[in-house]
């Protein structure tokens, strides 16, 4: 029998699950924080990082990787569960991401896919963002378990909340990504390219026609210093029906409600305040 505990001093939040690894050793997720002033005499803790750890088969830690955005509004991460993939290539972990937007009441919790090999390399992260028609938006949706899938994917239930529609609004979430991490395929050969800003984004649609939901996977290395990014529908007259916040994420895969929309062909279009960055058609059945 035996008991460990993370080393004091560095700020570590609990461990949060187990997956088994190699030569008897354990794989956990926890994440790391930092302290930030309140007043005088006391600072607060935000959970701005998930931290992924192996120990070995002696309880000794052999390596760690930890996944953050450098936003400040970052408050609480989450890593809630952890598994080891059957093939051998690593360790893939789902939870929550969630940031806050200054002089705004808006919040963006969105759901968080991290994958490390078995040497302890980050291998990927994906951001998932499920949208409602709210104007001053709350997106709150978190992934608490994940499975793998007989075709090598991964398959992750959480919740969904949109407060906007009252009692209504906590749903059950499941989704389905591809071994990339994907909800869009190909999201992989696009995503971390080191392009700068001035390369411009690249947006990917899936499914394309859709029925109830549009996946958008957006890469965009300028979009921390854009102002007002946001995806627009657009009807083939040119009349604007919706619009969504790009939120502030570099990389994501934005899932748009469609469902209301008549079937026919439209316009999506990505643009900030100064000027269209994007614009492609996709057919609604």
């Amino acid at each position: 029998m035996w008991q460990y505990q993370s080393p004091g001093g560095e700020l570590r939040q609990g461990a949060t699950a187990l997956a088994p690894a190699a030569a008897g050793g354990l794989m956990v997720a926890s994440g790391r924080g930092e302290e930030f002033y309140i007043n005088p005499s006391s600072n607060g803790m935000r959970w701005r990082s998930g931290l992924l750890y192996k120990l070995d088969a002696q309880h000794q830690v052999e390596w760690e990787v930890e996944f953050d955005e450098p936003f400040p509004d970052i408050s609480f991460n989450r890593l809630n569960k952890l598994i080891r993939v059957s093939d051998g290539s690593g360790y893939v972990a789902a939870g929550h991401l969630a940031m806050e937007y200054p002089d705004t009441s808006a919040k963006d919790i969105n759901g968080w896919i991290v994958k490390v090999s078995e040497q302890g390399d980050s291998l990927w992260s994906r951001y998932l963002r499920f949208f409602t028609q709210s104007p001053d938006w709350t997106l709150m949706h978190f992934l608490y378990d994940i499975k793998e899938t007989a075709d090598g994917g991964f398959v992750m239930v959480g919740q969904a909340e949109d407060f906007e529609a009252g009692w209504q609004g906590q749903q059950g979430w499941i989704i389905k990504v591809d071994q990339h991490g994907c909800l869009v395929p190909g999201c992989h050969l696009i995503s971390g390219a080191a392009e700068s800003a001035a390369a411009g984004p690249r947006l990917l649609l899936f499914p394309n026609p859709a029925d109830d939901l549009l996946n958008v996977f957006l890469n965009d290395p300028g979009l921390p210093q854009r102002s007002g990014a946001a995806f627009r529908i657009l009807d083939m007259q040119g009349r604007r029906l919706a619009d969504y916040s790009a939120g502030r994420l570099e990389e994501a895969t934005h899932i748009i409600p469609v469902q209301g929309l008549p079937g026919g062909m439209y316009v999506l279009q990505y643009a900030d305040k100064q000027e269209v960055l994007w614009s492609g058609q996709f057919v609604k059945r």
